[in-house]
């Protein structure tokens, strides 16, 4: 794969394969195929304006999550159940787009967030690791919403939200 993870290229304007992501043991899950995190709304309305469309897609046999930016942030919010991942080392997801140059990833608990921006690779999926220690702002202890802010209006496709490792 090229810098920062990704696999096979497999679609040029919307993904034909599934992100080959194995989720280790252990790990505390938000989002995947297989479970989600309980009371999770992967498309609260935060008054984006205008709204992101977003929904539910089954790829190669493998739901994910769609999102078609028209304002530049959404969120993905379970805070019925917040999770204590300060025990965890590192945030993955996994990210597919046609059209996006980079994402910016907030963490949000305890009242604050903080974000990291990464650079994705169009027309594969990126497998994004990001070390917790940067995440310096947010109470790790209580995380209940990530943010999605693609650097410009696109599509995203988003599989594999999980905390692994540790600390």
């Amino acid at each position: 794969g090229s810098a920062g993870g990704g696999g096979a290229a497999c679609g040029t304007t919307a993904p034909t394969c599934a992100p080959t992501t194995t989720i280790p043991a252990g790990s505390t899950v938000i989002y995947s195929d297989a479970s989600s995190v309980a009371g999770i709304d992967t498309a609260p309305v935060w008054g984006q304006s205008p709204p992101v469309v977003a929904s539910e897609v089954t790829i190669a046999g493998n739901k994910s999550l769609k999102y078609v930016f028209g304002a530049l942030y959404q969120g993905i919010d379970w805070a019925g159940s917040p999770q204590n991942v300060s025990t965890k080392g590192t945030l993955h997801l996994d990210v597919w787009t046609a059209d996006v140059a980079s994402l910016k990833v907030s963490l949000i608990g305890g009242g604050s967030e903080n974000g990291i921006t990464k650079t994705l690779t169009a027309g594969r999926w990126n497998s994004l690791d990001i070390p917790l220690n940067q995440y310096t702002s947010p109470n790790l202890a209580a995380i209940i919403q990530m943010k999605l802010e693609p650097n410009v209006a696109g599509t995203l496709y988003v599989d594999n939200i999980y905390f692994y490792g540790t600390a």
